[in-house]
């Protein structure tokens, strides 16, 4: 009897720390690809004050949360759209608009591979 609760008791706080990495994940995913396209109507408008702004608020909503997500990622995905980010800022910051677009649909896509990574899914599993 023990042993089937302590069993229990494991499985429930794995599942439970499952689901809140998944979550965390995945909200950090949609606030780094809504700030993106903050980023890219930020370019349009050469706005490039406001698009290093939200370019910082990525690479910090990144460095906050990658240490909770890293347990559940891969942790080289997680590195390389942190690299990327800072990537992002330098090139906005040197008003280098060609190279910031491209390095923000990097960005982009990358939050965009991993969330379709991790969402749960017949293509996942096999």
């Amino acid at each position: 009897m023990k042993n089937t609760l302590i069993t229990i008791a494991l499985f429930l706080s794995l599942f439970g720390f499952i689901y809140y990495s998944h979550k965390t994940l995945i909200d950090v995913c949609i606030h780094v690809e809504e700030h993106c396209s903050d980023i890219e109507t930020a370019l349009d408008k050469k706005d490039m004050s406001s698009a290093y702004k939200y370019s910082l608020e990525i690479k910090d909503l990144l460095e906050e949360k990658s240490t909770q997500i890293a347990t559940y990622v891969n942790h080289t995905d997680i590195n390389n759209l942190n690299n990327e980010v800072i990537r992002l800022s330098q090139y906005i910051k040197k008003d280098e608009i060609s190279e910031s677009y491209a390095s923000v649909h990097v960005v982009k896509y990358s939050c965009k591979y991993i969330r379709d990574l991790e969402t749960i899914s017949i293509k996942n599993i096999f």
